[in-house]
């Protein structure tokens, strides 16, 4: 590395928006010709504006060997260089040619690529044209690994898309098995429509709130409702049916006088609840 170039590309590396102006004739004079002159290129060696298959190039370095022609296109320092492609390069995308990307502020980083690629020296005595293809073949094998992992990735993400569907199909499955299930519980007790129905309008049975429906439904004894059809008994011997809608009252009340229930208010056996439907 030469001290020299180095501490020269500092000083570039260094300047300020200000230092440099924003337009293109600036940025040429400021920042290109002091890096070229950086890497040993004299400002005689330098041809302005010159003018090649009806183009005009900013900057054309003479008296290189004939297949190390070096063109050098400036723009303004707020410009967005994404806009613009060589003339040079038609029908190739300017991301898929380029060999390096060198900021400003990074130069005196890069400072062996710059004079492995720019230097006079290198461009007249070493195989530039060697190096440029060994870092074509570098970037060409970039983007096939970057296709490699892109197909690679997208079959993952599409497998995990579709252990996704099929684990909502399976959950949409349980629930319905859970779901049956659970009716064939109160369907055995007979008890389907009011579970039904309790899930359905978030019936509160035992806290005064009777389904709607056929049927009597009467509860006796002292027990909370737990919600979902479920209820804890307070004490022994308490009971809740649900009974045909011609029972009458007077057969309820014998059901329930046959588990041991009475009229009697004092009783604590006495009937809490009963009420024919609406």
């Amino acid at each position: 590395m030469n001290g020299e170039s180095e501490e020269c590309l500092r000083k570039i590396a260094e300047l300020s928006p200000d230092d440099i102006g924003s337009t293109e004739e600036n940025v040429k004079q400021t920042v290109f010709v002091p890096i070229l002159k950086c890497l040993g290129h004299h400002e005689s060696q330098l041809d302005f504006e010159y003018a090649t298959r009806g183009q005009r190039i900013d900057i054309f370095i003479k008296g290189l060997p004939e297949e190390r022609k070096v063109i050098i296109d400036t723009k303004s320092y707020d410009e967005d260089l994404n806009r613009h492609f060589s003339p040079f390069m038609q029908g190739f995308p300017f991301e898929k040619r380029c060999l390096l990307v060198i900021k400003r502020k990074e130069l005196v980083a890069n400072i062996d690529d710059l004079e492995r690629f720019l230097s006079r020296e290198s461009l007249i005595n070493a195989d530039v044209p060697k190096y440029i293809k060994e870092r074509e073949e570098e970037v060409k094998n970039a983007y096939k690994e970057a296709k490699r992992l892109l197909g690679h990735y997208d079959d993952e993400i599409k497998k995990i898309k579709e252990q996704t569907e099929g684990l909502s199909t399976k959950i949409k499955d349980l629930q319905s098995e859970q779901k049956e299930k659970t009716e064939n519980i109160w369907k055995s007790l007979g008890l389907e429509g009011l579970h039904q129905r309790a899930n359905e309008k978030g019936s509160k049975v035992g806290e005064g709130v009777l389904p709607t429906g056929e049927g009597v439904y009467v509860t006796a004894g002292n027990f909370d409702d737990k919600g979902d059809g479920f209820f804890e008994l307070k004490r022994d011997h308490s009971v809740a049916l649900i009974v045909k809608e011609d029972t009458s009252t007077k057969e309820v009340k014998e059901i329930l006088e046959g588990y041991g229930y009475r009229k009697d208010k004092n009783d604590r056996n006495t009937i809490n609840t009963y009420g024919r439907l609406n």
